[in-house]
């Protein structure tokens, strides 16, 4: 019987290496310490690869360190989110009526939020439009 860890998709092991880099904060990762961080047994070849795949996507940034390179995230996790559902929205033929189910399926804390944000927004472009 295999005791392997089962293969992942790329995009899962992307977003795990995204929120490896967000809880690194600051300091970031080289490719040595997020094979370490990885869940399963990864190779150093399979960690420098995926980094090098989100630096390429521009989702990462890196910086010279020694002979190898410090990675960190280029977007916090609430940019690469609202840059999905806004890709994802660009797609749809009825905007509206995704935006209409969307709304619908939220909790009432989380339609709560996007009324505030939304009039958040609304005053911005306001101010932005005077100007």
């Amino acid at each position: 019987m295999s005791t392997s860890t089962p293969r992942r998709h790329g995009g899962e092991r992307e977003a795990e290496v995204l929120a490896i880099l967000w809880s690194a904060g600051v300091e970031g990762v080289t490719p040595l310490e997020l094979q370490e961080e990885l869940v399963g047994d990864v190779a150093y070849t399979t960690a420098l690869t995926l980094l090098t795949r989100l630096y390429e996507k521009k989702l990462v940034l890196r910086s010279s360190e020694g002979r190898s390179y410090r990675y960190f995230a280029a977007t916090s996790e609430e940019e690469l989110a609202s840059r999905k559902m806004r890709a994802l929205l660009s797609q749809v033929s009825d905007t509206h009526a995704t935006l209409s189910q969307f709304a619908s399926e939220l909790t009432p804390r989380d339609r709560r939020a996007l009324i505030s944000e939304l009039a958040k927004a609304n005053d911005r472009h306001a101010l932005k439009n005077k100007r």
